[in-house]
């Protein structure tokens, strides 16, 4: 039988021409040869000077060589170097984290022997070790301090060990590696005012000890009263119903130690150390105490946060801007928000069927649906007001969770079930039966909209539904039928140019023709945006006119980044990029299909008509898929990638039929 055949493995080696010999790697020099080799020797005896060899290639390395010139061939150890006075160790030397180290005996057999007489020689001649370490084998080598720690015990129980014994690697810096910080001098105070604080620490010391059964949580103590007065249905002002018992009290300090503190004074202006390390204040405005920014008001206003604000706040808002401001906090909130259906600038027949309606005895449910910023809530507001009377004030919002996901069945029906199965307990209320109001019910799974249907049937005698929407194709059938349709459309440009001036008249300033005109043409029929795009004007520029800037919100803005960057480029990295500021849209709490939208019109803008269709056809096709699943970005990236792939065959002038 013969033998195997074993692999070979080939390898790059250097040979010496003259020596015929191979040539170690480390001792060959990178370059260019000139002239000729060695010199020859002059005299006998003389040693001859052999230059090292030189090649012209590139040396090549295998992976272990590198690794060995990385941790010069030395195995993971911790090498004793030397020995030195414990109090010789610099103290710039601790720059790094430092290692505990300490046997183990199931390791290595005998290691607590040799480590236990090696601790107790450096403690007992007070010494360190300089060590050579090497913890890893890819790691590199450091030079440290070792330094030794005593076993520390309970006097009282000596079974329990306090601190083990062991050692302390300190990583030392090299000699380009210290650091040389600059150091400012402190000052010192003089004993007059150092006895002159003394005083005062003494006199603020409690007699009997500090006793924390005398001060509450002040968080938990708000806590409470935010919760105390949501179950009763109370405003709850922190500033005049909660006292913080832990805050300083101002007029006892200086009761108690107001001359100790004049003594302190007068020492700390005679020191002349505290005369040298004086800081110049900084000048500034000084804000009135509840002052409040105009923007801070703003960037409330458009996350609809404003009762974050307090109430000393709004009310000086409103009182620099000449406005009332006596009420409630949801009162100032909600000032130029129409109350009745009188109130409202536009749709009067609209109006007058939903007083007919609220004043008749069979109120309906009611599904109002229309274009955003037309007016839907308002409108809803105001007929429960003309159905309850003033009493609608005592509505509680109730915000349900976006990502409750395909569980919102369950949510609704445990609400609507809990609210249905009590009956109306103000005996003022015009009418015997509750209403619900369902924001954004087009949002709803169906599930839940048929959850919903059964709720509407069974509990029709004390409960009624109120739902707003932005269209009427994604609800059931059957949802449609039980409800009366109201449709609420845009209002036209002149209904939105007398509700602009009417706003401005109320703010007290003037519009101009020009610039009414530009903010109808920018709401694009939204009403809500068009207030909100007049405000940021008025703040730009306090004298509207015609050449003041449309200020465009900072979302939509991104957007049209995101779209000018699917033009720009169609690679995997600019998806990665694009990947990234969807997240950052996304954390702003934008809705997903708004963001497509938003893109999808800011392409169809500058792409050529060839392509439009397609970008629309795909857009709606991941926009149902959107719905459909649980991770928008998976099908809103999907979308972004065919764009790219549409637009960038159509640049190339290639046919997509055969990619479809």
């Amino acid at each position: 039988m013969g033998k195997s055949i074993e692999e070979a493995f080939p390898r790059t080696v250097y040979v010496d021409e003259e020596q015929e010999r191979e040539v170690p790697k480390e001792s060959i020099v990178f370059g260019y040869q000139f002239g000729t080799g060695a010199p020859e020797a002059t005299e006998e005896g003389d040693a001859m000077e052999v230059d090292p060899p030189v090649v012209k290639d590139k040396v090549f390395y295998t992976p272990e060589e590198m690794k060995a010139f990385r941790t010069f061939n030395i195995n993971p150890s911790i090498k004793i170097l030397g020995f030195k006075d414990i109090n010789t160790i610099p103290f710039d030397a601790n720059v790094k984290r430092t290692i505990f180290i300490h046997p183990n005996e199931a390791a290595v057999t005998g290691s607590i022997r040799t480590f236990k007489a090696l601790l107790d020689s450096m403690l007992k001649k007070q010494k360190y070790a300089l060590t050579r370490c090497l913890f890893r084998r890819n790691s590199s080598i450091l030079f440290c301090a070792m330094l030794p720690q005593a076993e520390v015990r309970d006097p009282d129980h000596p079974n329990t060990q306090i601190e083990p014994g062991g050692f302390h690697l300190i990583p030392l810096p090299f000699a380009d590696d210290i650091r040389q910080p600059t150091v400012e001098r402190s000052a010192h105070c003089s004993p007059e005012l150092r006895k002159a604080a003394v005083d005062i620490i003494e006199r603020m010391r409690y007699g009997d000890g500090y006793e924390l059964d005398r001060f509450h949580n002040p968080a938990l103590t708000l806590h409470y009263g935010f919760l105390q007065a949501e179950a009763f249905g109370e405003e709850y002002n922190p500033e005049d119903d909660f006292d913080d018992a832990s805050a300083p009290r101002f007029e006892a300090i200086h009761r108690r130690v107001g001359q100790q503190l004049d003594v302190w004074h007068e020492a700390l202006d005679q020191d002349p150390e505290a005369a040298e390390m004086a800081v110049e204040p900084k000048v500034g405005v000084k804000r009135k105490p509840g002052a409040v920014d105009e923007l801070v008001v703003r960037a409330h206003f458009d996350d609809d946060t404003l009762n974050k604000l307090t109430v000393e706040q709004l009310k000086t808002y409103l009182k620099a801007h000449s406005q009332p401001y006596s009420g409630r906090k949801n009162d100032l909130i909600e000032r130029y928000r129409p109350r009745t259906l009188d109130d409202l600038n536009y749709h009067s027949d609209l109006s007058k069927r939903l007083r007919s309606l609220a004043g008749s005895g069979d109120f309906p449910h009611m599904l109002f649906y229309g274009p955003s910023g037309a007016g839907k809530k308002t409108r809803i507001g105001c007929t429960l007001r003309e159905l309850f009377g003033p009493g609608v004030e005592k509505i509680k919002p109730d915000n349900l969770r976006r990502d409750v996901g395909m569980y919102d069945r369950v949510v609704i029906s445990e609400i609507l079930k809990e609210i249905a199965q009590t009956q109306q307990v103000d005996l003022n209320a015009k009418q015997r039966f509750k209403v619900v109001v369902i924001n954004e019910a087009d949002s709803l799974t169906r599930d839940a909209q048929a959850a919903l249907r059964r709720t509407m049937e069974r509990y029709m005698g004390n409960l009624r539904i109120i739902m707003c929407a932005n269209g009427t194709s994604k609800l059931i059938a059957p949802i449609k039928s039980r409800c009366l349709l109201v449709r609420v459309a845009a209002p036209s440009d002149q209904d939105m140019e007398l509700a602009l001036r009417a706003v401005a008249k109320r703010e007290r300033f003037d519009i101009p023709d020009e610039a009414a005109a530009r903010v109808i043409q920018d709401s694009k029929g939204n009403l809500r945006r068009a207030i909100l795009v007049l405000e940021a004007m008025k703040m730009q520029s306090p004298d509207l006119n015609a050449t003041t800037q449309i200020v465009k919100p900072d979302w939509e803005t991104y957007c049209y980044k995101v779209a000018d960057l699917i033009l720009q480029e169609q690679s995997p990295q600019r998806v990665m990029d694009i990947r990234a500021k969807i997240y950052e849209l996304l954390s702003h709490c934008i809705p997903p299909t708004v963001i497509m939208k938003t893109i999808a019109e800011r392409l169809l803008e500058v792409v050529d008509d060839a392509i439009k269709p397609d970008i629309i056809h795909w857009a709606a096709v991941y926009e149902l898929r959107m719905r459909q699943g649980s991770k928008k970005i998976y099908h809103m990236e999907a979308w972004i990638i065919k764009v790219m792939s549409i637009y960038k065959h159509f640049f190339y002038g290639m046919d997509m039929e055969d990619f479809d």
